[in-house]
């Protein structure tokens, strides 16, 4: 006789949180047609002599919360929940999270340096003054210039300028991964850049995808 295949919970945080598992997450923020860039999400949690804080930045990489402040305190953590049901943060299956990493370790190792220079108050993507010189300004997504100029001044290294970019990526278009692979000043930007742009033709080429684009951003 063959055994019932066991159905596996339905994944929330709820859930997760009463078995004591790790709670994995995506920051979700950012719209394809750039009028709200992706940002860092951040929560305190915890009351009086025990409040820690959450930081979850910008990017497609799964953050683990858990490894940041002790769970049962997520429990009461409201911000959360309401991150959670608004779609800001996308709740991500811990088993899948850890595969991510087993294939990308070199991801890990910046993610979390990444969120400990957020927590110490290292991290800073304050712009710099002055005119951003480029071609077809307002066909350009605000963030790009601000990127290009710091790498040119030496004001952001080149894992600073690439990080940057992942971060904001899913807001880019067409033009704006065009521009950085002209101006992206780094060899390995502008290589990332290319391949960025490849990609997006090859999914304008494909009927399916592009139906798929249109459906999600019909003024597009």
């Amino acid at each position: 006789m063959t055994e019932k295949k066991t159905k596996k919970p339905r994944l929330t945080l709820q859930w997760l949180l009463k078995n004591d598992l790790a709670v994995w997450v995506r920051n979700k923020t950012g719209d394809p047609d750039s009028k709200h860039p992706p940002g860092l999400i951040s929560m305190q949690v915890g009351w009086g002599d025990s409040v820690g804080k959450v930081v979850i930045p910008p990017g497609d990489d799964p953050v683990c919360i858990t490894d940041q402040v002790d769970p049962s305190s997520l429990k009461s953590c409201r911000d959360l929940f309401e991150c959670i049901r608004r779609e800001g943060l996308e709740l991500l299956d811990p088993e899948k999270a850890e595969e991510y990493y087993e294939k990308n370790e070199e991801r890990r190792k910046t993610m979390n340096e990444k969120i400990n220079d957020y927590l110490s108050g290292k991290k800073d993507d304050v712009a710099l003054p002055g005119e951003v010189q480029r071609g077809n300004v307002g066909q350009l997504h605000p963030q790009i210039g601000d990127i290009c100029q710091k790498a040119r001044h030496n004001a952001a290294n080149e894992r600073q300028t690439l990080e940057r970019l992942i971060e904001q990526a899913k807001a880019f278009g067409e033009e704006d991964f065009r521009y950085v692979a002209n101006n992206g000043h780094y060899k390995s930007v502008k290589r990332w850049a290319e391949e960025q742009l490849s990609s997006v033709k090859k999914r304008k080429s494909d009927p399916v995808e592009s139906h798929l684009a249109h459906v999600a951003n019909p003024q597009g």
